[in-house]
């Protein structure tokens, strides 16, 4: 759970999730409309007209790149803070070399896990302690920067909040840069006997941006917000269908995009179980509904009379594929079983057995079938008479039930035709 008076070491190791692999444009969209970030680089500043710590390229030469922003991405939580972007080295080919390895982090325009040359911290500040004034750069400040056109300065405190840390205590190396690898893995001191750790933990930032103060104060704050972003989903308790069911009913919506730094354990828990839960509810419905679905068919012998194995053709209606098309593809893939309930006549109000059975994908090939020729709308189970007295659900499978068998399918449909039962 974030808290705004943990230590943001610990609190960001709990989160060591991959990020972004760089910031949104000023522009960027990020797929739904109003879901714009604005994000410019700046400089982070070491105590008023300090010396500075990290810039962005804009602004100058430094190893520490820093941007200020507003970051909005659909279905997270939006949030204003820094960025700290930190070199792994060109194409991490030393890294590699050396034995590190290669960091990989979510890329949101691709979608997709990709190889980074940047690691990366955000710095998110408390959106209901944001204290900010802004206003044109000091001379002095203006000094630092000689080739920037525009500068504003910003002061952003937070009262007894702390910002919320994302991305730092995670595995880093930079075999081409001992200083980076020093600053970075042994907090080694950066500006003065200012560390990476001290600057994450400043309870004033004092930041320069290259445009006008007009511009940060319109479009650098914590007015910029979306809402707090949350699950429409009750944090799960226990494992309850009949819930889950009616949650997911009462918030249909559309596929949420993948987040990799989830902001507290309530959001990680719903997370992951309506991840699992959405992607099986559907079926669970599906398999209710099959079951109740009366379909016409016929057992062979698997070798002979008396043998507890059984080959059964089944008659799918036309309405069944279209109907369950996706769930039946879904639960027959690779599914080593499955219940064949039989019900022995159309007019039981409930089933007369029910047997284990797994569907046979080339029936065409058994030897058993050669006199029984498959349509298109038929497949073929391969089903087992249970055990004597083994149960499902404590309730009995009629291991005793009789089934009549036939030899081809002549003689099956011609039962058919005379059977009133269909």
């Amino acid at each position: 759970m974030a808290d705004s008076k943990a230590d943001p070491k610990a609190e960001a190791e709990g989160k060591a999730k991959a990020e972004p692999t760089g910031a949104p444009g000023p522009s960027q969209m990020t797929g739904k409309r109003g879901m714009r970030s604005y994000v410019k680089d700046c400089a982070i500043l070491i105590g008023d007209c300090g010396p500075v710590f990290a810039s962005g390229k804009s602004l100058g030469s430094s190893k520490l790149d820093a941007q200020l922003g507003v970051f909005k991405h659909a279905d997270e939580e939006s949030w204003f803070g820094l960025q700290i972007k930190i070199p792994l080295g060109k194409n991490q080919a030393a890294n590699e070399a050396s034995g590190f390895g290669v960091l990989h982090a979510h890329d949101s325009k691709y979608d997709d896990i990709l190889a980074s040359d940047q690691y990366i911290i955000q710095v998110r500040f408390p959106r209901d302690s944001v204290k900010q004034t802004v206003g044109p750069a000091p001379d002095k400040v203006v000094s630092m920067f000689p080739n920037a056109k525009t500068l504003s300065y910003t002061k952003i405190s937070f009262g007894n909040s702390k910002p919320t840390v994302f991305g730092y205590g995670r595995p880093y190396a930079n075999a081409e840069d001992p200083e980076l690898q020093g600053w970075v893995k042994d907090n080694k001191p950066i500006l003065k006997q200012y560390t990476l750790l001290d600057a994450l933990q400043l309870v004033e930032y004092h930041i320069v941006v290259p445009i006008k103060a007009a511009d940060v104060e319109k479009n650098l704050d914590t007015s910029r917000l979306h809402p707090v972003f949350a699950f429409p989903y009750a944090v799960p308790e226990a494992w309850a269908p009949s819930a889950f069911k009616q949650d997911i009913a009462a918030n249909p919506g559309h596929k949420y995009k993948p987040d990799y730094m989830l902001p507290d354990n309530n959001s990680l828990i719903t997370a992951m179980t309506q991840s699992v839960v959405q992607d099986m509810m559907w079926l669970d419905d599906a398999v209710k509904a099959t079951s109740t679905i009366k379909v016409p068919g016929y057992f062979i012998p698997e070798v002979s009379e008396g043998t507890r194995s059984y080959y059964v053709v089944v008659a799918l209606p036309p309405e069944f594929i279209p109907g369950f098309d996706a769930a039946w593809r879904r639960l027959t893939k690779n599914a080593d079983a499955f219940n064949l309930l039989i019900w022995g006549s159309k007019n039981k109000l409930a089933p007369q057995a029910d047997w284990d059975c797994r569907l046979m994908s080339h029936p065409e090939t058994l030897d058993q079938l050669s006199d029984h020729p498959i349509k298109d709308h038929e497949i073929v189970l391969l089903v087992c008479r249970p055990e004597p007295c083994e149960k499902r659900n404590d309730m009995g499978r009629s291991n005793m039930y009789h089934v009549k068998t036939y030899p081809n399918r002549e003689e099956a449909n011609k039962a058919f035709e005379q059977s009133e039962d269909h």
